[in-house]
């Protein structure tokens, strides 16, 4: 049977215990870099009104696409989310906490068009499978005191 195990940020360690623990033997491991060539990275200073900019720059660049803004805790994805849709964007939150059916129906918006933006925790991630992403915030909300 075949079997693939995948992870995005292991070193060497972790893969070597992983191979270990699932007892997988004459592998192939396929390692790429996480610098793809067909992303794009953009990185600006923090303005004072976050969601301002990032409603400004989903109009301006980015209008009736998909997006995915990271954030570092529950809260702020709840907040974050509810701040865009009373902007009038398509926003759903997206975290550990939520039942498994509404991270299903959150999905599934998602990919019908009825949702433009998730907002989701570092934590959690969002199965993107064969999905195109337009636009990606990561860790937008730091304001260098953690």
């Amino acid at each position: 049977m075949p079997i693939m195990a995948l992870t995005a940020t292991a070193n060497k360690i972790t893969v070597d215990d992983i191979l270990q623990r699932l007892k997988l033997r004459d592998c192939v491991p396929l390692i790429q870099s996480f610098n793809r060539q067909n992303l794009n990275y953009s990185v600006a200073p923090k303005q004072k009104n976050v969601i301002e900019t990032i409603g400004a720059f989903i109009k301006d660049k980015h209008p009736n696409e998909t997006g995915v803004i990271y954030c570092l805790g529950r809260n702020m994805c709840e907040n974050v989310a509810k701040q865009l849709r009373e902007k009038g964007f398509k926003a759903k939150h997206y975290h550990a906490l939520l039942h498994q059916v509404d991270k299903e129906r959150t999905q599934a918006d998602w990919k019908s068009g009825k949702c433009h933006i998730i907002v989701a925790t570092v934590s959690q991630p969002i199965l993107l499978r064969n999905f195109v992403v337009d636009c990606f915030f990561v860790d937008c909300f730091w304001d260098g005191h953690r």
